[in-house]
Formats: structure tokens, C-alpha cells, sequence
């Protein structure tokens, strides 16, 4: 059943546990539907007590179901082989278990405690992730484009479950937090696109050089940029200290961008660069949620 422990290292459970799930990552898209469920709700509201945790087991669920899905691929690249279940330290039986039973349990809690929209969103956001975007992969080099669409759902979680509706504010929200993840594979491809390819994967490296991919990503984080200033021009963010804030935000993202332009392939692939695109967007996050507080 592939549920043996490999007797390659002496088994940490928990820390194999983070791992199948990337624990980090799913804190970071929690953080984006707490934020937008902060702004909404104009307060730390009770419900979010309800919001953040399902979120997070939703994500959690989906990192572990993609695992499982994608142990053969992981087993082929150095950079994941020794993920949990490509190892042999967690099989694949129980990683599908302990997904289907986050998602299952993240969904009813949103279901039950913040109306069937938000699960509706939860499941959407399942349905794009481990069902299309996963099979675009293994199809198109370009497949993050519409598959980065899933990250603008966590926010329209905490945003709908707060009690606002799907308007022009929201729109301005998800679409930021679509955008940004686009660049940040760019990035990845930079770093870790031999893997993919050897992996069997269809890569934006394979049909561009180097230095179009930099070129790529740092147009996409300009644009990510400029998307961050779309909150207070739709009213999504109203207080000064925020939107100057974004502005500085957007000036960080933008001069990573002219980073990649002046340096090359060299400064796309240093993990430094993928680090600072992902503070400045949990900096976003921090943001929406301080607020409603500054503008009182």
C-alpha cells in the first residue's frame, strides 16, 4: 500500500507532517483571508475564529492532496524527493486520507459557521488547484497563469464571510493577490527549471532563454505592483498610512523588477529574490488589516 516507513533516517512525524502539508505556505494564504476578512468586517470580528482555521485546514488538505497526486514527479527532482510521501516516510493512502479529511472538515466548518458561500469558494478553490491546475501542469508550460486564479479565493472567503458582497473593492483584492503568483513561479523556473523538465514537466524555460523568463517575471511583478494600487483607488483601503504604505510596497516590488533587469537570470534565481516577493505580499495582507483601525 506505499504506507512503509523508509528506514533511510530516523522518521520526525511532525516534521513530516509540516512538510506534506507546507505548513508555511498555508499559514501565508490564511493570512491573506484574515486580512480581507478584517477590512470587510471593519474589526477582528468573532467569525473569524471560524474563517481562518477552515481556511487553513483547506489549504493544508489541498497541499496534501497535490502531494499525492504528484508523488512521481516529486520522486523525480531533487528539490522535493524527500518531501514526506515521495520518501516512503508518510504512503500515499494515509496523505490521502489526512487530505480528504482536512478538506472535508474545512469546508463544514465554513459551511455551518460562515454561510454556504464562503464553502462554496472553499470548494472552488479545491476544484482549481487539485483538479485543473494540477492537470494543466503536466500539459502547458504556461498553465500557472489561469491556475494562480485559486489565490484570489482565499481573500473572497474572508471577504464574503464577513458580510460584503462581491464588488469592486473584492475585485481589486483578488486580483492582486492572482497576480503576484505568477511572478513568483516565474522566479522558481529561474532557480529550479532543469527539475521540472527532467521531471517531465513542460517549462517556460524550454521555449525561452534565461534572460526572456527575467525579463517575464519582472514585467509580472511590475504589474504586481501596480495591482497592489488598485486597493485605494476602488476604496478597498481608505487610510493614509496604509495607502502610503502600498505605495512603498509597490516601490519595493517594482525595484525588485528592475532588479531582475539590471542583473539578470542570476539575481531571478537567487532565493533571496522569491523571499522578498512573498514578505512584500504578506506585507499586503498586514495591511488590509490595520486598516480599519487607521482610518478611525
Amino acid at each position: 500500500m506505499g504506507d512503509a516507513v523508509s528506514p533511510s533516517r530516523p522518521p520526525g512525524l511532525l516534521s513530516d507532517l509540516v512538510r506534506l502539508v507546507r505548513l508555511p505556505l498555508c499559514l501565508a494564504v490564511t493570512a491573506t483571508a484574515a486580512g480581507a476578512h478584517v477590512l470587510a468586517a471593519q474589526r477582528v470580528a468573532g467569525s473569524i475564529l471560524v474563517v481562518a482555521p477552515a481556511v487553513l485546514l483547506l489549504a493544508c488538505g489541498a497541499s496534501a492532496l497535490n502531494q499525492w497526486q504528484e508523488r512521481a514527479i516529486d520522486r523525480a527532482m531533487p528539490r522535493t524527493r524527500d518531501r514526506p510521501v515521495p520518501a516512503g516516510r508518510i504512503g500515499p493512502t494515509t496523505a490521502l486520507v489526512l487530505s480528504a479529511g482536512s478538506i472535508a472538515v474545512g469546508l463544514a466548518a465554513l459551511g455551518l459557521g460562515a454561510g454556504p458561500v464562503p464553502a462554496l469558494l472553499g470548494a472552488a478553490a479545491i476544484g482549481w488547484y487539485n483538479g485543473l491546475y494540477t492537470a494543466l501542469k503536466r500539459v502547458t508550460a504556461f498553465a500557472v497563469v489561469p491556475g494562480a486564479v485559486v489565490g484570489a479565493i482565499p481573500p473572497a472567503i474572508g471577504w464574503v464571510a464577513a458580510g460584503q458582497p462581491l464588488d469592486l473593492r473584492l475585485a481589486a483584492i483578488a486580483f492582486f493577490f492572482w497576480v503576484w503568483q505568477v511572478p513568483h513561479f516565474w522566479l522558481l523556473v529561474l532557480r529550479f527549471g532543469d527539475e521540472y523538465r527532467e521531471a517531465g514537466l513542460p517549462v517556460p524555460s524550454a521555449r525561452l532563454t534565461p534572460m526572456q523568463l527575467t525579463r517575464l517575471a519582472a514585467t509580472w511583478l511590475c504589474l504586481a505592483a501596480v495591482c497592489g494600487l488598485l486597493l485605494p483607488v476602488f476604496g478597498a483601503v481608505r487610510s493614509w498610512p496604509v495607502v502610503a504604505a502600498l505605495a512603498l510596497a509597490a516601490a519595493a516590488m517594482t525595484g525588485q523588477g528592475l532588479k531582475l533587469l539590471t542583473q539578470g537570470p542570476a539575481a531571478g534565481s537567487a532565493p533571496g529574490t522569491v523571499a522578498a516577493v512573498t514578505r512584500l505580499v504578506l506585507a499586503v495582507a498586514l495591511l488590509m488589516a490595520l486598516d480599519p483601525y487607521l482610518a478611525r
